[in-house]
């Protein structure tokens, strides 16, 4: 159930992160029709962000690494195998502890 959620989320950011991204590169108009209302961006408010220099904070766009982000947070995730956690000992930790790391 978690990793749908985890795997739900995550395809939600790759979107948004998608739609930055062509944003960024002129790709995909801030005002296509496709997009739903609340998420398009006016070229005078939202858009403006887009290319002020900080919208690159480590070189690349700050979308392509959230669009990265989110594909590797989504492969990781589906690529996890639980088992091999509890078999390493892992989940010897009391059953009141926040960090169970993959425990049921």
């Amino acid at each position: 159930m978690m990793l749908w959620l985890l795997v739900a989320l995550c395809a939600t950011g790759v979107l948004i992160s998608g739609y930055f991204t062509g944003v960024t590169f002129r790709w995909v108009d801030p005002k296509t029709r496709w997009i739903p209302p609340v998420c398009r961006m006016g070229e005078d408010t939202c858009a403006f962000v887009v290319f002020t220099p900080q919208a690159r904070t480590f070189g690349p766009p700050n979308a392509v690494l959230g669009l990265l982000f989110y594909v590797v947070l989504a492969v990781a995730a589906m690529g996890g195998d639980s088992s091999r956690h509890r078999s390493a000992g892992c989940c010897s930790q009391p059953a009141a502890s926040p960090w169970r790391w993959g425990c049921s």
